[in-house]
């Protein structure tokens, strides 16, 4: 996709528009979940994606630096395979939902 430019206006509920060829060009679909960020005078959207299964190694080792992982390294051995296969179940669960 090419770099495009458009303007946009806040409206009183505080909502603005992604002007359609934007939108179009993005594959961005009613519903669609962004980050936003705010610095200074600057606003930034990021579209959050779900990620593939088959990034599950990658997630896995981002996922190792997280916090969630330092609380499970202190854990006893069989409390943690316990926790570990409640995130599986939970990352399985909304997969098959997303379908």
């Amino acid at each position: 996709m090419r770099d495009k430019f458009e303007t946009t206006t806040l409206s009183t509920k505080g909502q603005i528009v992604i002007p359609e060829d934007i939108r179009e060009s993005m594959h961005l679909m009613p519903g669609t979940k962004f980050v936003v960020i705010g610095m200074n005078d600057t606003l930034m959207l990021k579209k959050l994606e779900k990620p593939r299964f088959e990034r599950f190694d990658e997630m896995v080792a981002k996922a190792q630096e997280n916090a969630i992982f330092r609380k499970l390294a202190k854990l006893p051995e069989d409390e943690r395979a316990k926790e570990i296969q409640k995130l599986i179940d939970k990352y399985s669960a909304e997969k098959r939902k997303s379908r």
